[in-house]
């Protein structure tokens, strides 16, 4: 957040969007993690 505001005010657009793409990318991580640590620690199926 620090990095993407301080780009903003420099007007360094490309390290913004970059510093965003690489946060959804760790985020989208973290979500599949997430998914796959659930079949193995939660026994029962999902409905």
């Amino acid at each position: 957040g620090v990095y993407m505001i301080q780009s903003k005010k420099l007007f360094q657009y490309d390290t913004m969007f970059a510093i965003i793409i690489l946060v959804s990318l760790i985020s989208l991580l973290g979500m599949k993690l997430v998914d796959i640590s659930e079949k193995y620690v939660i026994k029962w199926k999902r409905a």
